[in-house]
């Protein structure tokens, strides 16, 4: 198998694949997602806020993983033991599921775990070899990266021996029309998060970010807060979770006629390195933090 699991859950919460030297891991369905589906509803209990005439746009259908594997276990015993850290995993809600790709590159996307099926099966000499499947349901359809798994949007580190790395841009300050550039090392476009903030004393009336096509002819993808920030105000434009905020509020579903995205899938930077201008009418510089994870299929 190309691509194996690592780690799903987080902290103490997490089952860690590593623990059990003795699981093999037979086969991973799909080991890649299948571009991204749009749904005419909103998934329910999931992150992101999705007012009624914003519901086809953009969001993902939830994407089902299994894991087919054997288990080398020595006794009864040990056999049971892995067996209930396998149904712990069903506690753990929707979190992060972590894999291993081909090329060693650590990635991970949300999910849950929604089965746990193991069936025992004894050789010749007693062991125990239980085989079974794990399927987790993954609403994002994406795995998502960073160089070394250091930063998570939440503020959370894989590992605690981990030190936790700065988005891509972060807290610059810039005016209508300067560029930032950013850089997207996966296989599949990635959805931006952004930050802006109007400094105090200052405004910010429609603030957006737009990129060009690779030819510079066209205009390829764009995103606009058509409202003013008065000093102080922060808007958060995620679209990965097509999430808005303002000052740390997510919107109601009044709030979203304030966002004006040229795609459906709000802002997504594609492989490779891009430059992004900023407009707007500025009283002053904006303070400008941008974060992209890497994304693969």
């Amino acid at each position: 198998m190309a691509d194996f699991l690592t780690q799903f859950g987080m902290g103490d919460s997490r089952f860690l694949f590593a623990t059990y030297p003795k699981l093999y891991q037979l086969k991973l369905s799909p080991e890649r997602f299948d571009d991204m589906q749009f749904n005419s509803q909103a998934l329910p209990g999931l992150d992101g806020v999705f007012p009624t005439n914003y519901m086809s746009r953009g969001r993902t259908t939830s994407t089902e993983i299994a894991l087919q594997f054997k288990y080398a276990g020595d006794d009864s015993t040990d056999f049971v033991a892995f067996k209930t850290a396998l149904h712990q995993m069903k506690n753990h809600g929707l979190t992060y599921l972590f894999k291993t790709m081909e090329d060693d590159t650590l990635v991970f996307t949300l999910a849950q775990c929604t089965r746990v099926n193991v069936q025992s099966d004894n050789d010749s000499q007693a062991h125990i070899w239980p085989q079974g499947e794990l399927r987790f349901a993954c609403p994002k359809a994406r795995w998502y990266g960073k160089t070394g798994m250091q930063f998570l949007d939440n503020g959370q580190a894989l590992d605690s021996n981990l030190t936790l790395i700065a988005p891509q841009i972060d807290r610059v300050t810039k005016t209508s029309g300067q560029t930032v550039t950013l850089v997207n090392n996966g296989d599949a476009s990635a959805g931006l998060f952004i930050w802006a903030e109007a400094p105090a004393g200052h405004t910010v009336t429609n603030f957006s970010l737009s990129r060009m096509s690779i030819d510079g002819v066209s205009l390829a993808d764009s995103i606009a807060y058509n409202a003013t920030l008065s000093g102080g105000d922060v808007v958060i434009l995620d679209a990965r979770n097509h999430q808005a905020q303002l000052n740390y509020a997510v919107f109601a579903a009044s709030g979203y006629g304030n966002v004006e995205a040229l795609r459906a899938t709000w802002m997504e930077i594609p492989p490779g390195t891009h430059v992004l201008t900023v407009g707007g009418t500025f009283s002053n510089g904006v303070i400008l933090t941008l974060d992209l994870w890497d994304t693969y299929y």
